[in-house]
């Protein structure tokens, strides 16, 4: 079973709605989804993907799988026709692009399993270490 199944998202959109825009083609249903793990896996590096988007069922955080679902909803919904809850739609799926980016800047901190190195210790502590931009002054 995979994170997130073509029937999820047809009962998170409507199956007719999903069968509409997609001409009944599952497999443009599979490429949206595929394009929005993708789409949050870019933002959550600091974590273990693998484990992350491996789970099924009730081993899946919630909210994250709400908001992969609104990406791929997005991705669905931009072939359809302009009308179709499009505002709605962009409003939540940049909603879930910037709860993504949040998390990324550490100011969100999510119940997702982390990087582990070998010994199956966190490779991240929560700490960010960084400095501002070189700056030259010249009088």
């Amino acid at each position: 079973m995979a994170y997130l199944s073509i029937e999820e998202i047809k009962g998170y959109l409507h199956e007719e709605n999903v069968d509409a825009i997609t001409r009944n083609d599952d497999t443009v249903v599979q490429a949206a989804i595929d394009s929005g793990i993708s789409e949050a896996k870019g933002y959550l590096k600091a974590y273990d993907v693998d484990a992350i988007f491996n789970a099924t069922g009730a081993a899946r955080n919630a909210l994250l799988l709400t908001f992969v679902k609104d990406l791929s909803a997005w991705h669905i919904m931009k072939l359809s026709n302009a009308g179709v809850h499009y505002e709605y739609r962009k409003q939540v799926y940049e909603r879930a692009i910037q709860w993504l980016k949040d998390v990324q800047k550490g100011n969100i901190m999510p119940d997702l399993p982390a990087l582990a190195n070998d010994e199956g210790e966190p490779l991240t502590n929560g700490i960010k270490f960084g400095s501002n931009d070189k700056k030259s002054n010249r009088f």
